[in-house]
């Protein structure tokens, strides 16, 4: 897919259903897109399934143009791989109602309910994985809300706001952690078969 990004730079990026992020982009197409002073930019700490954690950035990529849409403040995910494509995911097209025609090789695009929501990042410091049944945490960030209240890695969430993790999605979950700048979230855990509650203020870290 062809996109404009603040009406004068050109990327190609190619979809890819299975990034949950709005965007992702190689080093190169990082670089070009957020070589402007001023541009929020934030490293941050990622993870996959087999709990193989490495350090991140994520970006706000100001203005966007696709097709004669604009969009504002995307969130745009670093790729460390210089070889792999920048790519367009499922954060994009959750904004839309899409019809893939894969026999014309076509994209249709129709602004949704979520058009217009902002992207908005994790304000615990929290990274999670869901193992067996329970939502486990993997890492935290320094100086984040998380780390000031002594979540560690690890740490089971059983509860979350007095609702139990095992009947929450992994998204249910995230979600609650970036409702608010300030917003109180009280996690009950359990840390080597011991229960502990923490409350936490959550805050805006993009």
């Amino acid at each position: 897919m062809n996109l404009l990004v603040n009406h004068q730079l050109g990327l190609n990026l190619m979809i890819d259903t299975g990034d949950t992020s709005p965007l992702s982009l190689n080093p190169a197409d990082w670089q070009a897109v957020f070589s402007t002073n001023g541009i929020r930019t934030k490293v941050v700490t990622v993870a996959d399934a087999i709990k193989q954690i490495a350090r991140s950035k994520v970006g706000v990529v100001p203005r966007l143009t696709l097709a004669g849409l604009d969009y504002t403040n995307l969130h745009a995910m670093f790729i460390r791989r210089p070889d792999q494509p920048s790519r367009i995911g499922l954060g994009f097209f959750h904004r839309h109602q899409v019809i893939f025609d894969f026999a014309r090789n076509r994209l249709f695009l129709q602004p949704g309910q979520y058009f217009s929501v902002p992207d908005v990042e994790d304000m615990s410091g929290l990274h999670l994985l869901r193992i067996g049944s329970n939502a486990t945490i993997y890492s935290v960030d320094d100086d984040s809300p998380a780390a000031s209240g002594d979540v560690r890695q690890d740490d089971i969430i059983e509860r979350i706001n007095n609702r139990a993790a095992t009947d929450l999605s992994m998204k249910d979950i995230r979600q609650l952690l970036r409702t608010g700048d300030g917003d109180l979230v009280t996690l009950q855990l359990r840390r080597n078969d011991q229960p502990l509650t923490i409350t936490l203020v959550l805050k805006k870290n993009i």
